[in-house]
C-alpha cells in the first residue's frame, strides 16, 4: 500500500470513519517537469483527475510538486483538492503561532 494511501485510511480510522481510496497516475507528469515542460506537467496532472472526479469525493495529491495544481483541479473538477505540503506549512504555522509566534 502507498504511503499516502496508508496515511488516509489511518487518519479516517482514528476519525472513527471508513474510506474507499480510489488511486490515479498522472502517467509521464514528473517526467515532463523534469523536461521543464510544466504546462504539460500540468495538462497530465487536470486529465488524469478529470477521469477520475465522477468516481471520488476529494482528491489528495501526493507528490509535492502537485500541490501547484490544487485551485486548477477545484475549479476544474468542483471537489476539494488537498495536498501535503500546502496542509504541513499550514500545520507548522498554526503551532508556531500558538505558541506566540507571529
Amino acid at each position: 500500500m502507498a504511503p499516502t494511501v496508508r496515511l488516509v485510511k489511518t487518519q479516517a480510522a482514528q476519525a472513527g470513519q471508513s474510506v474507499n481510496v480510489v488511486e490515479g497516475l498522472a502517467k509521464g507528469a514528473f517526467a515532463a517537469l523534469l523536461a521543464k515542460n510544466p504546462e504539460r506537467h500540468d495538462q497530465l496532472i487536470l486529465t488524469a483527475a478529470e477521469e477520475l472526479a465522477n468516481r471520488v469525493d476529494v482528491f489528495v495529491l501526493a507528490q509535492g510538486s502537485m500541490a501547484r495544481m490544487e485551485e486548477t483541479l477545484t475549479k476544474c473538477t468542483g471537489k476539494p483538492v488537498y495536498s501535503s505540503p500546502r496542509s504541513g506549512v499550514l500545520a507548522v504555522k498554526a503551532t508556531l503561532e500558538q505558541m506566540g509566534y507571529k
